[in-house]
This record gives structure tokens, C-alpha cells and sequence, in this order.
């Protein structure tokens, strides 16, 4: 049996974009299955910009990203649903569902 030794997060000479703005340039970095990961830094240094990156709400101009087996610069748009159910995203405001147990919404 073989398995894929590959990370689950790659990202290699990327640059974010804010409109024309460059906000963060040249990151590089990667994430195994398993490893924990926190961004930290003051309003405004591109923490949610490179979020919004990684689960292909902002588009790759610049760089190599590959998530989960998605290639980010050529991603489908119907695949961006199936790669977000792969990363789990819980952001900072929650933005729960009401009607459901945070479990429920979690799952969900």
C-alpha cells in the first residue's frame, strides 16, 4: 500500500492581492496532515487575505498553492465547494446557524 507523502498545504513564491494592492509577497510554507497552524499578527498584516486565498475566495495571481490535491491558480469553480468541505474553515466570528447545536454547525 503507498501512500501520498505529499503536505496538505503547499505554497511556494505566492503573492496576495487586495484589488491591485499587494498585500503579502513571497510566502512559502507548508502544512502536514495532522499539524496545527496559527496566524498571528495586527489588523491589517494579511492574515485574512491569505485565508481568503487558501480557500480560493481571492484568486492566485502570483505563485503556487496546492491544497488537498486542489491546484489553486487552476481550480474550477464548481471544485471550490468540495475543496472548502476538505479544509474546515472556522472563522473568528463563528457565523453559526442558529437553529443548530454548535456540534450541528461544526459538522455542518
Amino acid at each position: 500500500m503507498s501512500f501520498s507523502t505529499d503536505p496538505v498545504v503547499r505554497v511556494s513564491q505566492a503573492s496576495i492581492f487586495q484589488d491591485s494592492q499587494t498585500v503579502l509577497s513571497d510566502i512559502n510554507f507548508e502544512l502536514e496532515k495532522g499539524e496545527l497552524a496559527f496566524i498571528v499578527g495586527r489588523t491589517g498584516s494579511g492574515k485574512s487575505s491569505l485565508l481568503k486565498t487558501l480557500y480560493a475566495d481571492l484568486p492566485l495571481r502570483l505563485g503556487e498553492i496546492a491544497i488537498a490535491g486542489y491546484h489553486l491558480p487552476t481550480i474550477k469553480t464548481r471544485e471550490i465547494p468540495l475543496l472548502r468541505r476538505k479544509l474546515g474553515i472556522i472563522f473568528q466570528d463563528f457565523q453559526l446557524f442558529d437553529d443548530r447545536t454548535v456540534s450541528e454547525n461544526l459538522f455542518l
